[in-house]
């Protein structure tokens, strides 16, 4: 009966949702070695629904960047895929590192990064569930948020990459 319920679960793909106007949406954020990718959610009667999916494959140097300096390309590179849903929607960002600290002290970045001995490949489902906030909402910490933050590019582009 288990196999039965798993089969039709795994057969049935996840529909992406249509975000509500002026909806808050959640970005989670997540790296590897060798991509970084992350995923746009509405929530919805406690249920948290894909919008969008994002992810870049990590060149040469890339590769080599400090974690936290990874989750900053993940961002920046959600943001300019997902330029629509950033300028209607307030968008609540997620991750395991403190990249708040990072964009508003770069010269920290580098007493941030830790290495890991090894880091594998994540499938989605994992990616989710490690960040999906409790049922539970006392176990939440809720911390006062300031204005929001306004991210500036120079607009400048090449071939492998874009500055910022």
């Amino acid at each position: 009966k288990s196999f039965e319920e798993l089969k039709v679960y795994l057969g049935s793909p996840p529909l992406l949702s249509k975000p509500l106007p002026g909806e808050d949406l959640f970005l989670y954020l997540s790296v590897t070695e060798v991509a970084v990718s992350a995923v746009l959610v509405r929530e919805e009667d406690g249920v948290q629904k894909s919008i969008y999916y994002v992810s870049k494959v990590l060149q040469d140097v890339e590769t080599r960047y400090p974690k936290i300096d990874k989750i900053a390309l993940a961002l920046i590179t959600s943001a300019r895929r997902l330029r629509l849903y950033f300028q209607s929607h307030t968008i609540i960002v997620l991750t395991d590192r403190p990249l708040r600290k990072v964009l508003l002290s770069p010269e920290a970045s580098g007493r941030l990064y830790k290495p890991r001995t090894t880091i594998k490949a994540q499938a989605l489902a994992n990616f989710i569930v490690e960040c999906t906030l409790p049922e539970d909402p006392s176990q939440l910490v809720i911390s006062e948020v300031p204005d929001p933050w306004n991210l500036y590019v120079d607009g400048s582009s090449a071939i492998g990459s874009s500055g910022a």
